[in-house]
């Protein structure tokens, strides 16, 4: 079976490492994936030197994040759009000198940000999967260049795989058809996540966490050092964090300040992006996810699986994933008290933090790793080859 995967023009992110663990995964089962990226960039890259096949259209993404700054937005907007549609021919016409569409068995889309595989689908009768690994509109505020964006991508779709039951209520509620979604949680190659001392959890002083990921206003590292900023002073000089990965300048500046700020330069540390967590996690005892609306949480899945005490908040699909003083605690976003008396609590319980971390590494195990979501994902290609495409 070929199968012709689109990817977000972004490259950095947890999209496109779940992408690569996906394809990776479906070629040793026998699947040819040909990944077709925006840009010639790092990405593909990597999938050559992992033997996937791949190459580049320059497709724009429908869906995208407007400007911060309102008397730019309506601008931006428009020169986007037009942008946008005027770069179709041109995209099509790379793609179709790539690729033989009589030899392609299905069209897969990494992310519903982009409708190039709508179109594609309709020309040429191919089943169509749209993944859908994000809200849009909850997380980060996307607007859409296509008019009835909803209801094209629903039409020209055969069957969209939802990253957890939040992210699939909500594109429900904006117009998809019920029957067309399926939930189907991201899948992770665990092999290379180093896992946690828990002789350093019960035995030392100090306690050292991560929040892994963009450092941008939708993933809420602001709400970490505001917590930690009203820690009494016994508990706060052995609380450390690091912030690992890309970041927004504009608010990676606001977070810098605030740390300066309140002292804090010794307990928070902003470290580079890399391109992948799974080595350095096991150095870490607990780890944050104060995302406003995370549709599922890779680095969380990932925190799980190193065996870290989780905190999260509760919104998105992170209550999915962590049940609060079960495999995690939970604290209600935006409460910074609250979310300091979360990490208080694992400071002074380092039983509860343990049994948070077994329990959490045991539920990564039998739900999140990467042939549990390959095997339902090769499920749903059987069905759809069946597909009569009119």
């Amino acid at each position: 079976m070929n199968v012709l995967f689109i990817t977000d023009p972004g490259v950095v992110g947890g999209a496109t490492r779940s992408l690569v663990d996906v394809v990776t995964s479906l070629a040793k089962q026998g699947i040819k994936p040909i990944v077709c990226t925006s840009d010639d960039n790092e990405l593909n890259a990597e999938l050559s030197d992992l033997g996937i096949e791949n190459f580049a259209s320059h497709h724009r993404s429908v869906m995208d994040v407007p400007p911060k700054s309102w008397w730019k937005r309506s601008i931006k907007f428009a020169i986007k759009k037009i942008d946008y549609f005027l770069s179709i021919p041109c995209v099509m016409r790379r793609i179709e000198k790539y690729i033989d569409f009589s030899e392609i068995d299905i069209i897969h889309t990494n992310s519903a940000r982009n409708d190039i595989g709508c179109i594609l689908a309709k020309k040429y009768k191919i089943p169509h999967i749209v993944h859908i690994r994000e809200f849009g509109q909850e997380d980060f505020g996307c607007v859409c260049y296509r008019n009835n964006f909803y209801g094209f991508i629903n039409k020209y779709t055969n069957k969209f795989i939802a990253i957890s039951n939040a992210v699939r209520d909500s594109w429900i509620k904006k117009g998809l058809a019920e029957n067309k979604i399926k939930v189907i949680y991201n899948g992770i190659d665990n092999d290379d996540i180093s896992t946690t001392s828990i002789e350093a959890m019960l035995s030392n002083v100090d306690l050292h966490g991560i929040i892994a990921g963009g450092i941008c206003e939708a993933k809420g590292q602001l709400e970490c050092v505001e917590a930690i900023n009203l820690l009494s002073d016994d508990i706060k000089e052995h609380i450390y964090v690091d912030f690992v990965g890309w970041n927004d300048p504009e608010y990676l500046l606001n977070i810098q300040e605030r740390i300066s700020e309140y002292g804090l330069d010794n307990n928070i540390k902003i470290l580079p992006a890399k391109k992948t967590v799974h080595p350095i996690l096991g150095k870490y005892q607990f780890a944050l996810m104060c995302s406003k609306s995370e549709g599922f949480g890779r680095v969380t899945a990932e925190y799980m699986f190193a065996g870290l005490g989780v905190i999260a908040s509760n919104t998105g699909a992170n209550p999915e994933l962590i049940s609060d003083s079960e495999n995690g605690l939970i604290y209600s976003l935006g409460n910074y008290q609250e979310l300091a008396d979360k990490i208080e609590t694992f400071y002074k319980d380092r039983k509860l933090l343990v049994r948070c971390g077994n329990k959490a590494k045991i539920d990564a195990d039998s739900k999140y790793k990467i042939t549990h979501n390959v095997r339902e994902i090769l499920e749903l290609y059987k069905e759809l080859s069946t597909l009569e495409m009119s």
